[in-house]
């Protein structure tokens, strides 16, 4: 952070208590001062009162992994088509590499209490999906919507000051491992846990009525604006603007789409409630 930014967090009015789930996604991670901005942000956040839970990513580092096992991997509407083969590959990046490298930077950056949950262990219970954004039939294999949320190993850990972060793993009834879309298991937890706000980091600035127009950036939109939306998004961004409905449709007050490469943006977007990203409510 600059001065000026610095300046403004000894303005920033400590929140007792303001609850945020947060959506890491794979692409911020690329870069390592990208996920130092991020832990550095959380650091100061979860130091002015905020409870915090993170749940991420790993599209880039899944696509190495399966390219170096020799898995096929293809995306369809968004979303990565999981064989039985590919989806212990995905816990393991998820549950690994990825959440590992997240806890480092936390400490690293000073926040000490860090609880981690591959999604897994009990918490995040799903059914195979079957439909898309449009409701036709798809066929995506081993990935899952979620259908229950045990969030109480989650809430244990909040309640002891922890910063929690939380892999997108399910669990189907008859004990399949699903690959659940981070978006999804953001909006499913946020939904569960009555937060104050659901924040989607990715790659780009916001959501674009005109993607690759940098002039169609659209800051703010009504859940009706949303859903009309929704089918003419290039494929990447549907699952974050239907997990966006999904959440303001089950009453979260705000979900914000930010930058997750912009070491700025998170913090600010709590600093001073700037029309940073694109804010559904």
């Amino acid at each position: 952070m600059n001065k000026i930014d610095l300046d403004k967090l000894k303005t920033f009015t400590q929140i007792s208590e303001k609850f945020l789930v947060i959506k890491l996604g794979g692409n911020a991670l690329v870069k390592d001062s990208a996920l130092l901005n991020f832990c550095n942000s959380i650091f100061k956040l979860n130091q002015n009162g905020y409870k915090i839970l993170i749940t991420h990513g790993g599209g880039p580092q899944i696509t190495t992994a399966l390219q170096a096992a020799g898995v096929t991997s293809e995306f369809i509407d968004g979303f990565r088509y999981t064989s039985a083969a590919a989806i212990e590959i995905v816990k393991d990046v998820l549950c690994g590499e990825i959440q590992q490298s997240i806890i480092q930077g936390l400490r690293k950056c000073g926040v000490l209490d860090v609880v981690e949950i591959c999604g897994d262990a009990d918490v995040i219970s799903a059914v195979i999906k079957t439909r898309n954004a449009t409701n036709e039939e798809i066929d995506l294999g081993l990935v899952g919507d979620v259908s229950h949320i045990d969030a109480s190993k989650v809430i244990s850990a909040l309640e002891d000051g922890a910063v929690v972060v939380l892999s997108a793993i399910g669990k189907s009834s008859d004990g399949l491992l699903l690959n659940i879309n981070a978006d999804s298991a953001a909006a499913a937890l946020a939904i569960d846990l009555n937060v104050d706000e659901l924040i989607l980091l990715t790659d780009v600035d916001g959501i674009f009525s005109d993607w690759p127009n940098q002039s169609s950036l659209v800051s703010s939109l009504s859940l009706t604006q949303a859903q009309e939306l929704l089918p003419k998004l290039d494929a990447g961004m549907i699952p974050k603007l239907e997990a966006a409905i999904t959440a303001i449709t089950n009453f979260v007050p705000k979900v914000r789409i930010l930058n997750g490469g912009d070491g700025e943006a998170l913090l600010m977007s709590q600093i001073d409630n700037l029309p940073i990203g694109t804010v559904i409510s």
